[in-house]
């Protein structure tokens, strides 16, 4: 009979396993079994409601008759306990919790308790040194013969009932006197508190009027990674590296189209037909090429096309517009790009031109299938375009050398510049490096060098730039024109933006790669943050300018906070908190106020908040003082406490990182976008 109860009240199939039971305890009664069978209760549910003792509607009700014999009577929804003695009674409910778990206890690694904080968290209760699916409850509750009273019982109950729920096994009973891994004890004081006396043990002091309020507040407070109070003391003691600025160098220099039109203004005044390549998008050449003609009477003929991705431009805005009527095929043919000692790959040719078959498809109708692909090792232009096997146009990009950083291999990068031709004779060709080629140098052959000889390196430590950085970070303020413009296939950009910020951010890394094979002969692995901040500028005649600040690492030892004591205030709430940071004691007013930047969490909670299946937790705090934020996406949650280690240990679980690396920005609203997918249009997902 006693294990109907816990059958009926969690039905097998049900994905969801939240208790519906009102306990209908009288206010003369106490029994401390009780607080096992809570204990149970919790462990038997992945939900729960603090609502076991108000009426709400619940399916099911437990009542207590005093009786000549103690047993249990089922009466449709309704299960009547009879009982000799509070005594008796304690010891049946007792058995009930119980009955049919048999050995729960896995040697799996258990939880301790070194800090009131880890108490809860927003995986659970107590801390662990490692990850593990497994979450043993062995507790043991003490509460003072004088203390006992029914109010202070139904608050432990809630209190059994939330370590229970974060429990995957557990050692029943609590009310014992066997030892357990942690033990809570009640203990009658003039002042309400919390204390940690030794580790896994917590006392809870108070008097026999203050308790139940103390107890209900410890029962439901929230862990700072919930976003509420418990811990938020610690998190903002947390100390921050306040980094020094070990460099800080400004720079400019003309734009690319203010050279051009002084390079233009030194040739022959003859009637020339001219091709301009530069870094701007179809707006802005337009624009040039209006300036060039009334500047330069001289030019018969102008095109001025894309420094950037060339090809893909040359193809869309030139070729394929010239063919008259429909065509059904498209063929390019594309030189192969290995150079001697380049770093280009054969193919390099063809994905400069990414996704030029998915654009055509979009503005002339014709199949990506039938834009066909070939790579020549001997053609010598770089593209030739086949229409219905009809040559179209041949073109050779302006193409200039850099060296790369490890001053062996080369790299050639399509650049701005010019051609005359004096009918279809080449009388000139000058290639004027790109703004962000010309940026791109400078910060390699000038700034990176100067930076080295800024910083401390201890060629002696084999930690540095491995376990702890060279340096703090540096920061790349650059502006500059370009082109950033999404093209409607994939939710794709064409950035030359996005080409200068890969480039320093792993050129950077290769850069000091390769200095740590020259100084301690093992590449510095971990040399400092690398973040680029790039800003377009409209005007492609304004100077581009770049601020770079280089910041000293600052190797500090960092002392988590541990709490010991909290106090509470008269109405049992928390009010005072005791922690030692390091051998200080500091004392701290409770407030839920959290210091640090929660940097674009307001959105995340804005975008998610009409879904109860997401919910926002923090996993830390950054070395730069940034809230780290993590989001769980579940079947809808119902209740305000719940256990996600036993939702994801009942089923699949699927971990997604994103952000990890500071240039892969499309994972995170990759993601965010893929919440909302699951959620609206597939939700049976969840229920696996």
């Amino acid at each position: 009979m006693n294990s109907i109860i816990f059958s009926s009240l969690f039905q097998k199939n049900e994905t969801k396993k939240k208790p519906s039971l009102f306990i209908d305890l009288p206010k003369d009664l106490a029994p401390l079994g009780l607080i096992d069978f809570c204990l149970r209760l919790g462990f038997e549910s992945n939900e729960v409601d603090f609502d076991l003792f108000q009426r709400a509607n619940q399916s099911y009700t437990m009542k207590f008759l005093q009786h000549t014999s103690t047993f249990i009577s089922e009466d449709e929804s309704t299960w009547i306990i009879y009982y000799e003695s509070e005594s008796a009674l304690s010891t049946c409910l007792s058995a009930i919790a119980s009955e049919g778990l048999g050995e729960t206890y896995t040697d799996k690694p258990l939880t301790y308790y070194e800090n009131l904080s880890h108490l809860w968290s927003a995986y659970g209760t107590g801390e662990k040194d490692e990850a593990h699916p497994q979450q043993h409850v062995s507790v043991k509750m003490n509460i003072q013969e004088e203390l006992k009273t029914n109010a202070l019982l139904k608050e432990t109950c809630y209190l059994a009932l939330r370590l229970g729920l974060y429990a995957t096994s557990i050692s029943l009973p609590a009310i014992t006197t066997e030892e357990r891994h942690v033990t809570i004890s009640f203990k009658h004081e003039n002042e309400s508190y919390m204390e940690l006396t030794a580790k896994n043990a917590i006392q809870i002091g108070g008097t026999k009027e203050s308790l139940p309020a103390v107890v209900h507040s410890i029962a439901t407070v929230k862990h700072v990674s919930e976003g509420g109070l418990l811990g938020v003391w610690e998190l903002n003691e947390k100390q921050m590296n306040e980094a020094a600025i070990l460099l800080d160098e400004k720079w400019s220099d003309e734009s690319e189209a203010s050279y051009m039109i002084k390079a233009l203004e030194e040739e022959q005044d003859t009637a020339l037909e001219a091709e301009i390549y530069m870094t701007a998008n179809k707006k802005n050449r337009d624009q040039f090429k209006q300036d060039l003609y009334e500047k330069f009477s001289n030019l018969t003929t102008i095109k001025v096309r894309s420094a950037f991705k060339t090809g893909l431009y040359w193809i869309l805005e030139e070729v394929l517009p010239s063919v008259e009527g429909r065509f059904e095929n498209v063929k390019i043919v594309c030189k192969d790009g290995v150079s001697v000692d380049g770093l280009e790959q054969h193919n390099r040719w063809i994905m400069e031109l990414y996704p030029v078959d998915e654009m055509i498809e979009m503005q002339y109708g014709i199949p990506k299938e039938h834009v066909q692909f070939e790579l020549s090792s001997t053609q010598q232009q770089v593209y030739r375009v086949f229409v219905d096997d009809q040559l179209m146009a041949e073109l050779n990009p302006l193409i200039s050398e850099v060296d790369y950083v490890d001053g062996q291999k080369k790299a050639y990068p399509t650049t701005a510049g010019y051609r005359l031709f004096n009918q279809t004779e080449r009388v000139q060709e000058n290639i004027i490096f790109s703004d962000r080629e010309r940026f791109y140098k400078y910060y390699v052959k000038e700034l990176l060098p100067r930076m080295v000889k800024k910083l401390k390196i201890d060629t002696h430590n084999v930690n540095q730039g491995q376990l702890f950085p060279l340096f703090d970070r540096i920061e790349i303020d650059f502006t500059s024109s370009g082109i950033e413009e999404e093209i409607g296939v994939q939710q794709e950009a064409n950035s030359s933006f996005e080409a200068l910020y890969e480039d320093l951010y792993f050129n950077t890394l290769d850069y000091f790669h390769e200095l740590g094979r020259q100084l301690v002969n093992q590449p510095y692995k971990a040399p400092g943050g690398v973040i680029p901040y790039i800003h377009i500028e409209q005007d492609l005649y304004k100077p581009i300018k770049s601020d770079i600040k280089v910041y000293q690492w600052n190797d500090i030892p960092m002392t988590e906070p541990v709490t010991k004591r909290i106090l509470f205030n008269q109405e049992g709430q928390f009010d005072t908190v005791e922690m030692s940071i390091g051998n200080e004691l500091k004392v701290t007013k409770a407030k839920t106020f959290l210091n640090h930047n929660m940097k674009n969490t307001d959105p995340l909670l804005e975008r998610f908040k009409q879904y109860s299946e997401v919910k926002l937790n923090y996993g830390d705090i950054s070395y730069k003082g940034t809230v780290i934020p993590f989001l769980e996406v579940t079947e809808p949650i119902t209740s305000e406490y719940y256990s996600g280690l036993k939702k994801s240990d009942e089923k699949h679980t699927i971990v997604f990182e994103a952000g990890h690396h500071p240039n892969e920005v499309s994972s995170t609203p990759a993601i965010l976008a893929l919440m909302e997918d699951i959620i609206c249009h597939h939700p049976d997902i969840l229920k696996k």
